[in-house]
């Protein structure tokens, strides 16, 4: 048997079991509170028969009164210490009942097999006892019990399909491989926050180290810290859904967007650390490069591609970004550093998940090696392909496509 069905048959077995012993608990209370009914009812008409009693002693007056009792199906019977029926109200039933040793409880009359609950008390050497019909005290209980079992037994069928389907998906994510696990941990992973976080706080410390600035100034930075702000936002949705990429295409929405605006953007809000690597930029794009494509994804490509360069390529270095090739359908990109490059035995698993080429290099700059994994499922996710090689006298390039439309 497959680990989920067992899971599921133990779980189904817990839950049936749970409704079972509700159900019985609950159908007990309302026993006990009918019967709790009927015997303070039964107790209020014994008050009364005492007071009767107290009165005078029986007669057939008071046997009269008796026989005008206002419930037409209380049953009453008298009798002496000796069993000897000083009256009864139900002479057609044929034997008067007479419980033994308990003061109340359940009998079946033996002249029409009707369940009746009884009431029983002595008074000097009379022996009073009244009784009503047990059954019909039930007949609106089970009607409303066969409202909730059936309302319960429905319920429970789609539980059970609810959890089973849950269980077989629980399963299925579970029984992946260790990359499709990692896919999982992406969404706990801050690599691809921190670029627009560190923007941000770029922005805002820029404002308040700079007592002088203009108001007008001001008001840019902090619209840009907005934006930046709105697209950690976008970050986090797309981060979280990364590992269903796959699976779930759909839940990218794909827009008509300027891929050459996209990438002024990315250079702009990375102009200061750019300044700051005394990196040389150099674009080799077009105006207008119409796409319909996932803005956040396509903004991600550029933006981690240019973030490594500046991280990695070193100080003084030079990054290219060139449309190498407008075809009818796709965009082909090269995207160039003239750093020092990596080992060719890394080239193959740059795109891996967690993949780091040195070991630590990526936590010490604050990276998770996702960046470029990413960056894969992006193009590839807009119907391109990328692959990474080594520039000759140093750097690393990297070549990409993405479908126009």
């Amino acid at each position: 048997m497959k680990p989920n069905r067992s899971l599921f048959f133990l779980l189904s077995a817990i839950f049936i079991c749970s409704i079972l012993a509700v159900l019985f608990f609950q159908r007990g209370q309302e026993k006990s509170a009918r019967e709790q009914y009927l015997f303070k009812t039964l107790n209020g008409y014994n008050k009364i028969l005492a007071g009767y009693f107290e009165e005078s002693d029986f007669t057939d007056e008071v046997g009269k009164r008796l026989l005008a009792f206002p419930d037409s199906l209380l049953r009453i019977a008298v009798t002496d210490s000796q069993g000897n029926v000083f009256f009864e109200n139900f002479a057609s039933a044929g034997i008067p009942f007479q419980p033994q040793g308990k003061q109340q409880g359940v009998f079946v009359s033996k002249s029409d097999d009707e369940i009746y609950y009884y009431s029983s008390f002595k008074m000097n050497d009379l022996s009073v006892c009244t009784a009503l019909p047990y059954a019909k005290s039930f007949d609106g209980l089970h009607k409303k019990n066969a409202i909730l079992f059936t309302f319960v037994g429905s319920l429970s069928v789609a539980v059970l399909l609810l959890v089973y389907f849950l269980l077989k998906r629980f399963y299925t994510i579970v029984d992946r491989d260790e990359v499709n696990l990692k896919r999982q941990l992406t969404q706990n992973i801050s690599h691809e926050l921190k670029t627009p976080v560190s923007t941000i706080l770029g922005y805002t410390e820029t404002i308040l180290a700079n007592k002088t600035m203009s108001q007008e100034q001001q008001n840019v930075f902090v619209e840009r810290s907005y934006v930046q702000a709105k697209r950690l936002q976008s970050l986090l949705e797309d981060i979280t859904m990364l590992n269903k990429l796959d699976d779930a295409r759909d839940l990218y929405e794909k827009t008509h967007c300027n891929l050459a605006s996209i990438i002024q953007e990315v250079v702009h809000d990375l102009e200061f650390l750019i300044e700051q690597k005394q990196c040389t930029l150099e674009l080799s794009i077009p105006d207008d490069l119409p796409i319909f494509g996932n803005y956040a994804l396509l903004y991600s490509i550029f933006r981690n591609l240019l973030d490594n360069a500046l991280k990695y390529a070193g100080e003084n270095s030079a990054v290219s970004i060139r449309l190498t090739e407008n075809a009818k359908r796709y965009y082909n990109f090269s995207f160039s550093d003239t750093g020092k490059g990596v080992a060719e035995e890394h080239l193959p698993h740059l795109f891996d998940r967690f993949y780091r080429v040195e070991k630590g290099r990526n936590r010490k700059s604050g990276g998770t090696g996702l960046g470029l994994s990413i960056v894969k499922n992006a193009v590839i996710f807009h119907h391109g392909n990328i692959v990474a090689k080594n520039v000759a006298g140093g750097g690393l390039c990297f070549d990409f496509s993405l479908k126009k439309y």
